[in-house]
């Protein structure tokens, strides 16, 4: 897109990792936004989030990024595959 610039920051619980919010000033951000606010409905954890496909080049991309920094923090992989439920 040509566009790097931007901030966002997601929330999740750390015991559970279940996705609490986040905040954000980014181009096209009302894609992201809308996909957390149903996240967040649907009370999915961020490793339920880090199963869904992350299309390049979109925006979304940011937010896999954002995603894999939580899910290292929680203690976890930061790749999709090693996250799927078998």
């Amino acid at each position: 897109m040509a566009r790097t610039h931007g901030h966002l920051r997601v929330y999740a619980d750390r015991h559970s990792g279940r996705l609490l919010g986040a905040e954000m000033m980014i181009p096209d951000g009302e894609y992201v936004g809308h996909f957390l606010a149903l996240a967040m409905e649907q009370n999915l954890t961020v490793q339920d989030i880090m199963l869904t496909p992350f299309y390049h080049p979109t925006v979304m991309e940011g937010l896999e990024n954002a995603l894999s920094a939580i899910v290292t923090q929680l203690g976890g992989e930061a790749s999709g595959l090693s996250l799927r439920k078998i």
